[in-house]
């Protein structure tokens, strides 16, 4: 008879055998994951998309982790009575706007990210666009309106990811 453990192992195993020509063929390979939506809000989705994350960077790809955070700094935003507008799904981010952004992106929501990373067995380090000026934005105005502090990414300066990749950090 078949515990779980047995059908839970065998279906991991299967898995693996799956992914191993993919492992094979992007080993060294330099992979952008976005993390964001309800892997966010969900504890046991997060923990589990951590040790995902962590397996990458041991089977020899170089995991690089942007996050998105926007439900989370609504809440932020709310709590301090500053509303929020949308623009084309672009949230429309003023100077005070700003700052909440970058309290809420760069300080907690980078650090839980780390946090949970370090906790599944990694190694990371939790950068900001404006580290280095890795970023390099132009003014984004959908639709022709100023939406304030918002940019589309034109560059990415990638010498601090490479050389933390280079020393093994995700």
């Amino acid at each position: 008879m078949k515990t779980m453990s047995d059908i839970d192992f065998q279906s991991r195993a299967r898995v693996l055998t799956e992914a191993l020509p993919y492992l094979q063929q992007f080993r060294g390979a330099l992979i952008v994951i976005k993390y964001g939506g309800a892997a966010m809000v969900d504890d046991q989705l997060a923990d589990s998309w951590a040790r995902d994350v962590v397996l990458l960077e041991h089977v020899g790809l170089q995991p690089v982790i942007v996050h998105g955070g926007g439900p989370a700094l609504t809440r932020t935003m709310e709590r301090m009575g500053i509303p929020t507008q949308f623009v084309d799904g672009h949230r429309v981010t003023d100077a005070e706007s700003a700052e909440v952004a970058e309290m809420v992106l760069s300080g907690r929501i980078n650090k839980q990210v780390v946090s949970r990373l370090h906790r599944a067995g990694g190694r990371a380090v939790g950068l900001s666009g404006t580290d280095a000026a890795m970023l390099h934005v132009r003014r984004h105005r959908p639709s022709g309106q100023d939406i304030g502090f918002v940019g589309l990414v034109e560059a990415v300066d990638t010498t601090p990811l490479r050389l933390l990749i280079e020393s093994d950090y995700i």
